[in-house]
């Protein structure tokens, strides 16, 4: 018997993937069904692997702390003192709320050594780049006020250090 190609595939019942990588059935070559149930928790598994959490992380340390100095520099600029807060863009506020939920020991160092920078480096109290991103995770982000709250209150050591709006 002559086999055509594919046929070891076939006659022999395994399952073998298409070029794609997507697997299939070796006999119809049909996409296997794969649950979203499955597929999520595939995802969170390779969490790490698909989006490099490290290099996120030092890019928007980078970010923030580039707003916050942009920012400072404008006050010194027009001889005025430190503003109760600064504003952050949106994108940075969005993807820093996206650290804390799916990595929030991360956020929590980068949100400490960001506090610590700022007072040291920029001279902008630590009061201030507490309330700057409390504020704007509060207008951006999706945690409600109360994860936000308590999140913050895990990194916030001063407890003189109150943020409202």
């Amino acid at each position: 018997m002559v086999r055509g190609r594919g046929a070891t595939a076939a006659t022999s019942g395994r399952r073998t993937r298409r070029a794609s990588g997507v697997p299939c059935d070796g006999e119809t070559r049909q996409p296997r069904r794969i649950s979203p149930r499955s597929l999520a928790w595939s995802v969170a598994a390779d969490l790490d692997r698909l989006i490099p959490v490290g290099d996120l992380v030092k890019t928007v340390q980078y970010a923030i702390r580039g707003e916050l100095a942009a920012d400072r520099q404008r006050d010194i600029a027009a001889r005025r003192e430190t503003d109760t807060w600064y504003g952050l863009l949106h994108h940075i506020a969005r993807t820093l709320d996206w650290l804390i939920r799916h990595n929030p020991r991360q956020a929590s160092r980068i949100i400490g050594e960001l506090a610590g920078d700022a007072e040291r480096d920029l001279n902008i109290p630590r009061s201030v780049t507490l309330a700057t991103l409390w504020t704007a995770l509060g207008l951006d982000g999706k945690l409600d006020g109360a994860t936000l709250d308590d999140f913050l209150s895990h990194i916030i050591v001063d407890r003189s250090i109150h943020l409202t709006i």
